[in-house]
């Protein structure tokens, strides 16, 4: 107080300064929010988390490193900046709350895929109002997958008989009504109706018997099945035989809707 001074001097230099040092330094981490899912084209969100309260508005940059894991795909699946690696996001944790939430978008694609997971973890976090540390334990973001599987059909075809000793080729079409990120296959066989089975060019055979495991690659969505039909020189009328599926020796993402096909 310069009023208060009594003898022979004055004040040059009247107020002193006291700092407590705060030793509450905070530790940041990551988690995501709700289970950490989102249906395909909706971004997952993350919450960045702190332990210590502040009373002012706390803005935190946190360097992310974003990765696949063993089916979620950077840049196909979700936004990673240009492929796996650190993205930076910067986050305002309002005073005295204790988190604040970013989002990594997800991508729709059109393909079964089945739910797909990555990662997302802190490799640098930056806080301008002091020191801080960060935990570096991954959290993990759900793209659920909003396509369903898809159904297999065949379908029907007639051919013209050929001359007697001739053949011609009945082509049936599978179809999936769903393309899906990994094979389809489905075992397949002939089955005589009216018209009878044997080898091709068998006298009094009218088409050839065949079987096996019928394949739709990834990323297809049909396939063919040839039949050879014999001709001959007896009048029968139209005849009709049968190619069908077996629904219980399906793999991949898919089921039999429709399994029999008339030739």
């Amino acid at each position: 107080d310069p009023a208060s001074v009594t003898g022979p001097a004055s004040v040059a230099d009247g107020q002193g300064i006291g700092t407590i040092t705060d030793n509450d330094s905070p530790t940041i981490s990551i988690a995501a929010v709700e289970g950490g899912e989102a249906e395909e084209g909706t971004p997952v969100t993350f919450e960045v988390k702190t332990d210590t309260i502040s009373d002012q508005p706390t803005t935190v940059t946190v360097n992310v490193y974003t990765g696949d894991n063993d089916d979620a795909t950077a840049e196909v699946d979700y936004d990673a900046t240009g492929g796996e690696g650190v993205t930076t996001y910067t986050v305002v944790i309002p005073a005295g709350e204790t988190s604040a939430t970013f989002t990594v978008d997800t991508y729709e694609d059109g393909t079964y895929e089945g739910d797909e997971t990555f990662s997302a973890q802190i490799t640098e976090a930056t806080n301008p109002i002091g020191d801080v540390s960060f935990n570096d334990t991954p959290a993990t973001g759900t793209i659920i997958d909003d396509e369903a599987p898809g159904t297999l059909s065949i379908n029907d075809v007639a051919v013209t008989e050929p001359d007697e000793g001739g053949t011609v080729t009945a082509t049936f079409t599978v179809t999936l009504t769903q393309v899906a990120d990994e094979a389809v296959t489905v075992g397949f066989a002939t089955a005589d109706g009216s018209a009878i089975a044997g080898g091709t060019g068998v006298a009094e055979t009218d088409y050839g018997q065949t079987s096996g495991t019928l394949t739709i690659p990834a990323g297809s969505t049909s396939a063919t099945i040839a039949v050879t039909v014999n001709g001959d020189d007896v009048y029968e009328g139209s005849e009709s035989y049968f190619v069908n599926l077996d629904p219980a020796s399906v793999t991949g993402p898919a089921s039999v809707a429709d399994g029999q096909g008339i030739g």
